[in-house]
């Protein structure tokens, strides 16, 4: 009878010590599974900041767009405005001169 009552205080030892082991690896299976989600929640409020910086971006670009383009559209402008009085001016003292040596040929009479 004692052959009996060892090998079943043996097996309750065994049982005992898988359920020990069990306990241990459905702990920091847990604690792994509560890190995961901890990162999960740092990641996802990461990619709520860049969502809300990307749309700020986005924003600004525009009106930088928009701000550069009527800077472009002016100084077009007034480089046009330029040439035109360059070419205006060319085209007086032309005339201008043309007029006078009309003007100083002598006339038969």
């Amino acid at each position: 009878m004692t052959s009996w009552a060892g090998t079943s205080v043996n097996h309750l030892d065994e049982l005992e010590n898988e359920v020990t082991e069990v306990t241990a690896l459905l702990r920091q299976n847990v604690e792994k599974l509560l890190e995961r989600g901890e990162k999960i929640d740092r990641l996802q409020s990461r990619s709520e900041n860049l969502e809300s910086s990307s749309t700020n971006f986005k924003l600004s670009a525009a009106k930088t767009r928009k701000k550069m383009w009527w800077r472009n559209f002016r100084m077009s402008c007034l480089l046009g405005w330029m040439i035109f009085l360059i070419i205006a001016i060319t085209v007086t003292i032309i005339l201008g001169k043309h007029g006078e040596t009309l003007t100083d040929t002598p006339h038969s009479v």
